[in-house]
């Protein structure tokens, strides 16, 4: 009886022994999911032009497509194409108001949105296109 119960655990022994894995090959499942493509635009439409007086400010509304998954939205915008003073303002979900200001006779405004998310792979979509509006004088 005693060779029978050494033999069980023993059995038993080898069955668990060999059902586990590496131990020093375990890899965590990934907590991300990948990330998705960037929003789309929806206004302003490209080359929109909005009339304000210098140094007063307008709001300008933002509108783009969601994204799943998306808990925030980065609008980056400047004067410039190439984004030199990197600003830029996140907020939750579209539609968005953002406040401009016409510095000259005619200002150039250039924009682009991308979504945030932690879960995501990279943590933000690639930047939407870029598109220009323009703040005029009143007329």
């Amino acid at each position: 009886m005693r060779k029978k119960i050494i033999w069980t655990c023993f059995a038993l022994y080898m069955a668990l022994a060999l059902s586990c894995k590496d131990p020093t090959g375990y890899e965590p499942d990934d907590p991300y999911v990948p990330t998705p493509d960037p929003p789309t635009i929806v206004y302003p439409v490209a080359d929109t032009s909005f009339n304000a007086t210098i140094g007063v400010p307008i709001m300008v509304l933002f509108d783009w497509t969601a994204v799943s998954g998306a808990e925030a939205y980065e609008i980056q915008h400047d004067t410039a194409l190439t984004f030199p003073t990197d600003t830029s303002d996140v907020v939750q979900a579209a539609p968005a108001y953002l406040a401009f200001y016409r510095y000259t006779y005619i200002t150039t405004s250039y924009y682009r949105i991308r979504a945030l998310s932690a879960s995501w792979e990279e943590g933000h979509t690639e930047w939407s296109e870029t598109r220009r509006f323009y703040i005029k004088p009143e007329s």
